[in-house]
């Protein structure tokens, strides 16, 4: 169950972060950060 929990808010912080992103490429007013490397920098 705490695994679940977990998976469910990660899930949900993504579809935030995809949400925000999405938004920010649609105005010009938002820096929108360079996406990371697989290794994480």
């Amino acid at each position: 169950m705490v695994a679940l929990t977990s998976l469910a808010e990660r899930r949900a912080e993504r579809e935030d972060a995809d949400a925000y992103l999405e938004a920010a490429t649609s105005r010009s007013d938002v820096p929108v950060p360079a996406p990371r490397s697989a290794d994480g920098s």
